[in-house]
């Protein structure tokens, strides 16, 4: 299991796009952690994105505790469409 990805590869990982990916590292209310890396030279570098960043960022969209399977589905789906953009 990878412990970091790269925009590209956070896409890919859960099917949305790269551009969706920045907006969410972008947004100004619930950003996701990334970190910069410069390789050096004229390289703009990377950015990266650790797994457990990630993980625990999805699961500030999840509720602390169901109630029911009906909260359960509301709040799966929630977080899909802001996932999807």
């Amino acid at each position: 299991m990878r412990e970091y990805f790269d925009v590209e590869s956070l896409a890919q990982e859960v099917g949305v796009s790269e551009r969706t990916v920045r907006r969410w590292i972008d947004d100004a209310v619930n950003p996701l952690p990334s970190h910069a890396v410069r390789t050096g030279g004229r390289d703009r570098g990377r950015v990266l994105i650790l797994r457990s960043e990630f993980d625990a960022w999805v699961k500030r969209f999840a509720p602390a505790r169901a109630t029911d399977t009906a909260m359960d589905e509301r709040v799966a789906a929630a977080v899909v469409r802001s996932m999807r953009g």
